[in-house]
């Protein structure tokens, strides 16, 4: 099955940055990034540069940080997904909603799994 990786990321949500980094000898990560490759990262900007860069800008980085500014990865490495706001309006559905757009290097295609 195709499916964006970050469906995949969020399923995994409770495999934490120790098991990631194989310090957990219950990881199932190794297993599924045979499987998958590397998941796509969500956080904040300041999260992310907190905890995370520059060891984890190789992954595909999916990026809050609301406001008209793009968000900047501490080291090299660039977002992949951009979530700039939380207060889009959107035709049928009543209330606000998070609105994201793709890194002009990437497209859906990035991040789909393999078949």
């Amino acid at each position: 099955m195709n499916l964006p990786k970050l469906l995949i990321a969020l399923s995994l949500i409770g495999i934490c940055l120790s098991c990631i980094n194989n310090s957990n000898n219950n990881c199932q990560a190794p297993s599924v990034y045979q499987e998958i490759g590397l998941p796509m990262i969500y956080g904040t900007q300041r999260s992310y540069n907190s905890y995370c860069a520059p060891k984890y800008n190789n992954h595909h980085l999916y990026i809050g940080r609301y406001g008209k500014n793009t968000p900047q990865i501490n080291g090299k490495g660039t977002y992949t997904i951009w979530q700039y706001t939380e207060s889009a309006i959107v035709n049928g559905i009543p209330k606000p909603v998070d609105m994201c757009r793709f890194n002009p290097k990437y497209s859906i295609k990035d991040i789909m799994l393999p078949k």
